[in-house]
C-alpha cells in the first residue's frame, strides 16, 4: 500500500520530522518543502511504499548529494572560467547519477532507498524516484537520522560493499568508482570532487535487489517523520510543550532548555562538510546550567556543564521554543530558546562496529560512547 502526502499540511508535516529526525543535518527544510508542494501542485501527490510491497527481485539503488558548507565568497569568477565552468550543464544531477548507475550496471531500477533521513535527504531522492516513475521506500540507509559520511551506513556497519558508486557534478563531469579500498575512501574522493566542482555531486550506490535490501534498511522511517511532524504541530496548536510530547509520544528525552548564547562556524573543509559549535545558556528548570553541541554537519557530541554528555551515534535534535519548529545547524543563532531533545541510536549503529563509524572517537574526540539512556538517569 502506498502511502502519500495528500495535502500542503501533510508535507509541511513530514519535512518537520524529517529535520526533527535530521540530526541538525539533512537540508534545508524550505527547499524540501518547495519540492514536495510543486510535485503537489502538479497533481502527483509524493509518497512512498513498504520494502515489503516490491517483487522481491526489484533493483533498488540510494542516490543523493554530497558535499558541505562553501566558503562565504565563493568561488573566483576567473577561475570557473579558466576551467571551462561557465555554465552548468544540469539543473539536477541526481536522475543522471541514478540512470548512470543502471546503465552501467546492466539493470532497471525500480525502486530509491534514501540513504539517511532528512529534510532534503528524503525529500530529494523521493521527488528524483516520481520523476523518473520509480518507487521510493519507506526506510533509510543510516539508521533513522542524518550522517556525514558514507561509511556510517548501516550496510557499512553489516559489511556490505555500497560499490559501484557514480558520482556527477553540474558541469557534466561523471566518475564511476567500479571498486575501492573502502567506503571511507570513496567518500573522500566524493568530497575531492565537490571541492573541485566547487559544490555538491549526486552520487548513487548501494544497488541491490528488494529482498537483499530489506536486511540492511532502517524500515519505516519516511512513516515515522510524518507522525513526528504531526505531533510537534498538534502540541503547538494545543498550547502544548511541543518537545515534551515528542518525547512522551515517540521516546526519548529532553536534554537541555536554553538560550543560544553563541553559534560559532568553523571555516574548513569547504565544499566537503560543515563544522561546528552551538553554545547554551540554560532557562527554567535547567537554569545556572550550560550546554555544548558539536557538529560536523550534524551533532555528534554535547557537554553538560562542560562534562561529555550525549553523543553519536546516539540522536539529537534542537527545538525552537517560540514554535515548536525543529532546526538544521544553519538556522541556530544567538538569542534563540531551544530545546535540545535526544533519542537512542538504531540498533545497529550500537553494535561494536556501529560505534567505531559513528562514535565519538571517529570525530577525534577522546571519549568513550556511553549510550543516552546512562547518561540522563
Amino acid at each position: 500500500m502506498k502511502m502519500t502526502l495528500a495535502t500542503q499540511q501533510d508535507c509541511e508535516d513530514f519535512v518537520r520530522g524529517l529535520t526533527f529526525l535530521g540530526t541538525g543535518g539533512g537540508g534545508a527544510p524550505e527547499r524540501g518543502l518547495k519540492l514536495l508542494l510543486e510535485k503537489l501542485d502538479a497533481g502527483a501527490a509524493p509518497g512512498w511504499v513498504s520494502i515489503d510491497d516490491l517483487p522481491p527481485d526489484t533493483w533498488t539503488a540510494t542516490v543523493a548529494g554530497l558535499g558541505g558548507r562553501p566558503p562565504k565568497d565563493g568561488p573566483p569568477q576567473k577561475e570557473l572560467e579558466l576551467l571551462g565552468l561557465s555554465t552548468p550543464l544540469y539543473d539536477n544531477t541526481l536522475p543522471v547519477a541514478l540512470r548512470e548507475l543502471a546503465q552501467y550496471a546492466g539493470v532497471e531500477i525500480g525502486a530509491v532507498v534514501p540513504g539517511e533521513v532528512g529534510a532534503g535527504n528524503s525529500t530529494v531522492p523521493m521527488i528524483t524516484a516520481a520523476a523518473m516513475g520509480i518507487q521510493t521506500v519507506d526506510g533509510d540507509y543510516a539508521g533513522g537520522r542524518s550522517i556525514p559520511e558514507l561509511s556510517q551506513t548501516t550496510p557499512e556497519v553489516f559489511g556490505k560493499s555500497l560499490f559501484p558508486v557514480v558520482m556527477v557534478d553540474r558541469w557534466g563531469d561523471i566518475s564511476i568508482i567500479k571498486a575501492g579500498a573502502s567506503a571511507q575512501m570513496a567518500d573522500r574522493i566524493g568530497r575531492m570532487l565537490a571541492a573541485a566542482a566547487y559544490g555538491g555531486v549526486a552520487f548513487a550506490c548501494l544497488l541491490m535487489q528488494a529482498k537483499e535490501a530489506k536486511t540492511q534498511m532502517n524500515p519505516g522511517s519516511m512513516s515515522q517523520a510524518l507522525q513526528i511532524g504531526r505531533i510537534l504541530r498538534q502540541a503547538r496548536e494545543r498550547g502544548d510543550d511541543p518537545a515534551n510530547e515528542v518525547v512522551k509520544q515517540h521516546d526519548g528525552w529532553v536534554l537541555f532548555r536554553g538560550e543560544v548564547t553563541a553559534s560559532v562556524v568553523e571555516d574548513k573543509e569547504a565544499y566537503m562538510f560543515g563544522y561546528g559549535t552551538h553554545q547554551l545558556r540554560g532557562v527554567d528548570e535547567f537554569a545556572r546550567h550550560t550546554f555544548r553541541i558539536w557538529y560536523k554537519n550534524e551533532y555528534h557530541v554535547s557537554w553538560l556543564d562542560d562534562q561529555p554528555y550525549v553523543m553519536s551515534p546516539d540522536a539529537m535534535a534542537v527545538i525552537d521554543l517560540s514554535n515548536g519548529e525543529p532546526h538544521v545547524n544553519n538556522s541556530i543563532a544567538a538569542g534563540q530558546r531551544v530545546a535540545v531533545v535526544g533519542r537512542q541510536a538504531a540498533a545497529a549503529h550500537r553494535t561494536a562496529r556501529g560505534v567505531e563509524v559513528l562514535g565519538p572517537r571517529h570525530f577525534g574526540f577522546e571519549l568513550d560512547y556511553i549510550p543516552i539512556e546512562q547518561k540522563v538517569r
